[in-house]
């Protein structure tokens, strides 16, 4: 028995430390998106040279050249959650760069978008459509999505004779409201396992007051179990 409490109280310690370390990891990773406004992609680039991972930045976009991918999200690969639509956007400097997109109003939006500005690709309209301001992180995109991305460019003949390719997306899925909604997740799990630890090193010490108090009141007898008083 005391070696299970021994080993609970030792477990919950080290998942205190575990989750602490996730949250200062998670904090460091996304402190621009909790606590900073986002900050103008193209300014970015021209202050940086190239999009910087991690970083929360705002874009006007006007220029939406394809939707090259779908990500289907399902619980235990049966229940729909969302569809995540991937863009090839066209920035005012001429680059090009991937969006992740959710939401069915930013979708319906960027398709029309898209549809203008292949019209404006093939002589069909005089300018590109009004920009529709998104935000989001740069990230990484995984190396299926990145298959795709790469297959479109080739498709629209885009390489870097047309314009500079950033390999990395802007992530819309990523925002203010979902990053403190996983910080509170992990807080919480965090306090749930302090307030266990507390409980579990309260009732080894009231365990031990115990057997203490029990040892100490235990009626003392001689060789031949007479009782002393």
């Amino acid at each position: 028995m005391k070696e299970q409490k021994k080993g609970s109280i030792g477990a919950l310690i080290f998942g205190v430390i575990i989750v602490g370390a996730i949250i200062a990891l998670y904090v460091g990773t996304h402190i621009d998106l909790m606590f900073h406004e986002p900050v103008d992609l193209m300014e970015h680039i021209a202050d940086e040279g190239e999009p910087v991972k991690g970083t929360y930045v705002s874009l006007g976009v006007d220029g939406v050249v394809d939707c090259y991918a779908e990500t289907k999200h399902r619980i235990n690969g049966i229940i729909p959650i969302g569809t995540d639509r991937h863009y090839l956007l066209w920035l005012d400097d001429g680059s090009f760069i991937s969006l992740q997109a959710k939401g069915k109003k930013d979708i319906e939006k960027l398709n029309s978008i898209m549809n203008e500005t292949q019209r404006y690709i093939n002589g069909n309209a005089d300018v590109l459509p009004p920009k529709y301001e998104i935000t989001g992180v740069i990230s990484t995109m995984d190396s299926e999505i990145s298959g795709y991305y790469r297959q479109d460019l080739s498709y629209w003949g885009i390489d870097s004779t047309v314009g500079k390719i950033y390999y990395v997306q802007i992530d819309e899925t990523q925002g203010k409201l979902s990053s403190w909604l996983m910080m509170g997740l992990f807080v919480l799990i965090e306090i749930i396992c302090i307030i266990a630890l507390i409980k579990e090193i309260n009732e080894k010490k009231q365990a031990k007051l115990a057997a203490k108090a029990a040892t100490m009141n235990a009626p003392i007898t001689d060789e031949n179990n007479n009782l002393y008083s």
